[in-house]
């Protein structure tokens, strides 16, 4: 069955959305740096190049043996800032966040129907639709009792 839009968080998606918006500068920043220090597009593979290049096993110190520490350090610290919460795929190349990150987003604020709870809303509005089908005079003559079932009015002589 198709998915059916139950309610969608507005507040929660704007939010995340400016997070994440407030990230895409660190991106660039990010995907510069990686350039700059080892010709790469993470950090990994900016500490591998830099381990290969120095035949040391920590990053750090290739860093520093390369006079690039400042550099490196800053790298960390985005890597940091960023925590996986956005990607270089994630950012256009207009710097703003990609369609699909946006759906993604979409996605996990909106609420669908279940099966069963789409059933039971036909349910309601086809019993509603043909409550609200009866005349005027015919709908005060019912009334719901205390065990939720209609029932005539037993206060009114009906006939």
């Amino acid at each position: 069955m198709s998915k059916v839009l139950k309610r969608f968080n507005d507040h929660k998606f704007n939010v995340e959305q400016k997070e994440l918006e407030k990230l895409i500068p660190f991106v660039g920043e990010y995907k510069r740096l990686c350039k700059e220090i080892a010709d790469a597009s993470s950090l990994a593979e900016v500490e591998l190049k830099l381990n290969e290049k120095s035949k040391f096993t920590n990053a750090k110190m290739s860093a520093m043996a390369y006079g690039l520490e400042n550099e490196y350090a800053r790298l960390l610290e985005i890597e940091k800032a960023l925590d996986g919460k956005l990607a270089i795929d994630d950012v256009s190349s207009s710097n703003s966040l990609k369609l699909s990150v946006v759906n993604q987003l979409k996605q996990k604020h909106s609420t669908f129907f279940t099966d069963e709870e789409l059933a039971e809303k036909e349910e309601i509005e086809k019993a509603i639709e043909i409550y609200n089908a009866l005349d005027v005079n015919t709908r005060r003559k019912l009334f719901i009792d205390n065990t939720f079932k209609m029932r005539t009015n037993p206060m009114l002589q009906l006939w």
